[in-house]
């Protein structure tokens, strides 16, 4: 059995959900109506398109502009080398957890003809026992591993001596240029720096992976951070356009809250242009010449990778990048009806005027 409090009828229950259907509740019911004036002139039936798309385009740009995504330097499956996120302020990635120390410069002359020779030792046995072994089934394994054998020497110079190598089968220039394909970028590389770039940071600094200033990790890519400080605002003007258009959705049909509508307006396209400047700006950051501190080809330290900054992060930029552009795209949608409300605004009779003329 309920207790008495939970049998009780509260009065805004509707009588579907009332215990006790008295007469005195249908009544109260029927009094109580409410405006359901559904042919009321400056109703604003586009308004749900307006904050919902709106809405959603806010979403996007809060869950993309706080992260390191505006950019990545990710490499493939086999290589060695720590994944790094670019945000807008601060570059992140497992590679920040431990001391980082410079790499050592790959050896020359003599000694690398010694290296060579004694790290691609197995890979030539194998083909010397198989000479169609380049074009059996993951052959690509044992080319990746002589890659890695080779970790004194520079990507250069182990394809040229892969490239050279007999008995292995035809597709043998196939297997090394896929290697040096994936792993070499178009930046010129710097070993003149010694000792450690950064330094591990304690554990309770951080969840996840740690993070540096993105200063610290390329020269000359202040762009990145303006992108972000653009984004941001532009969030802040599209959270204050899209409360002002609520607030004039629920009050203009019985106050003149015209105002409320172009002021709303103006903020969504203040959001506009500073959207679009942030992901403008992004993209010209594609051709800026700077300087990198990322892990060398064999991921045994850190090198200056000299060179345009979209030759060394992959693509055009990651998914903070898109997000912005997407929600950008959305607000353009928005805008437009809201820019056809204030012109229909014009035309349409003062609020409040159909029961003014009722109460006469």
């Amino acid at each position: 059995m309920l207790p008495s409090i939970l049998k009780k009828d509260l009065s805004f229950f509707p009588p579907s959900m009332r215990i006790n259907d008295s007469a005195e509740a249908r009544e109260e019911t029927a009094g109580g109506t409410g405006d359901a004036d559904m042919t009321n002139p400056r109703r604003w039936w586009a308004a749900p398109v307006v904050y919902g798309l709106g809405w959603y385009s806010l979403l996007i740009l809060w869950m993309a502009l706080p992260n390191a995504k505006w950019a990545d330097i990710k490499y493939q499956k086999f290589d060695e080398r720590e994944h790094i996120g670019i945000g807008a302020w601060s570059a992140c990635g497992a590679l920040f957890k431990n001391d980082v120390a410079w790499a050592p410069p790959p050896l020359s002359g003599g000694n690398l003809n010694t290296e060579l020779v004694d790290c691609f030792a197995k890979l030539q046995g194998t083909c010397t026992n198989n000479t169609e072994f380049s074009n059996s089934a993951g052959a690509n394994d044992e080319y990746e591993s002589s890659f890695y054998d080779c970790r004194k020497v520079s990507s250069k110079d182990w394809e040229t001596k892969c490239l050279a190598l007999t008995g292995c089968g035809t597709k043998n220039k196939k297997q090394c240029t896929n290697i040096t394909s994936a792993v070499v970028r178009p930046y010129e590389i710097d070993y003149s720096a010694s000792g450690n770039k950064w330094t591990a940071p304690s554990k309770d600094d951080y969840v996840h992976n740690p993070c540096i200033p993105l200063d610290s990790l390329c020269t000359d890519i202040g762009g990145v951070t303006h992108a972000g400080n653009l984004g941001t605002a532009g969030t802040v003007f599209l959270s204050l356009g899209l409360a002002m258009m609520v607030v004039y959705t629920f009050l203009n049909e019985s106050k003149n809250v015209s105002k409320v509508l172009l002021m709303g307006a103006t903020s969504l396209v203040l959001s506009w242009v500073m959207l679009l400047a942030s992901w403008a700006t992004f993209a010209s950051m594609m051709g800026q010449s700077t300087t990198c501190y990322i892990e060398s080809d064999h991921a045994e330290g850190i090198v200056a990778a000299k060179g345009k900054f979209g030759d060394i992060i992959n693509g055009s930029g990651s998914y903070t990048y898109y997000y912005v552009i997407g929600a950008w795209v959305v607000l353009t949608l928005v805008l437009g009806v809201v820019i056809h409300r204030i012109f229909q605004e014009r035309r349409l009779p003062p609020a409040g005027k159909e029961d003014e003329a009722t109460n006469v």
